[in-house]
This record gives structure tokens, sequence and C-alpha cells, in this order.
């Protein structure tokens, strides 16, 4: 448990500090020769990102933390591991809350009718087999 408040920036940078330790990584060194002839050699990290879910506070907060970060000299430190998504749970919850209160009220069995939940639908019957058709 990360006792931070991520309505503040700095500590949101540092939440995503300590989770980027879980982040996929490999070592990469890059070289080069400085026009006086030293050899200079750096070290950084490739990633491979994660998502990281949230509500769209959360995410705005991420994406915030990271563009704070941008400017730093390696991937580490630009926060580069985390992908931000939207997981609004409870606006998907009333969307199938809606969808099976539509069904019920049309009374629907074929995939057909959860596609085109708006016009009435009448029932035949083929070979015993009952269907709903839309009007």
């Amino acid at each position: 448990m990360l006792l931070f408040n991520e309505k503040k920036l700095d500590e949101m940078c540092k939440i995503l500090e300590c989770l980027q330790k879980y982040v996929p990584s490999d070592p990469v060194t890059h070289q080069a020769v400085l026009p006086n002839g030293d050899a200079y050699t750096h070290q950084d990290y490739k990633f491979h990102p994660i998502l990281l879910g949230g509500d769209q506070l959360s995410v705005a907060r991420v994406r915030g933390g990271q563009g704070i970060r941008s400017n730093h000299e390696n991937a580490k430190d630009c926060l580069k591991g985390f992908i931000p998504v939207i997981e609004d749970w409870h606006a998907c919850q009333t969307l199938m809350q809606v969808i099976v209160i539509k069904l019920a009220m049309h009374k629907c069995s074929s995939i057909f009718c959860t596609v085109n939940l708006g016009p009435p639908f009448q029932e035949v019957r083929v070979d015993g087999q009952r269907y709903n058709v839309p009007i």
C-alpha cells in the first residue's frame, strides 16, 4: 500500500516510480564518440509498456505525471512504462443494465435483437421454432 496522494503531482510521480519496477524492461547501452575523441556511454532501459487503468481523473493525473517528466534524460525517469487507459466500470455496468432491460421489454432471444434494440419485434414460428423479427 502506497501512502501518497494522487491529487498532488509530485506524489503521483512517486506512485508511478514505485509501480515502474513492475514494468518489464531491457537494458540498452548507447555509445558515442565525442568530438574531442573521448568515448561516451549511456545506460538506458527499453520498456515494454503495460496498461495502467483507472477512472478519467486518475488517467489524466498519470498523463500529467508523465508530461512533467517528459524532459528527463532516460526512459526510467520519464516514466515511459505505462499506457494510461480509462476503465469506467460504472458506465459499463449502466450500459449492460440498459441492454438487459431493453431485451426484457422486447423478449428477444436472437443475436439480431441485441444489435437492433430500438424497433418493436414480432414473434414468428418456423418449423416449431420461435424467432423475434423486427416489424
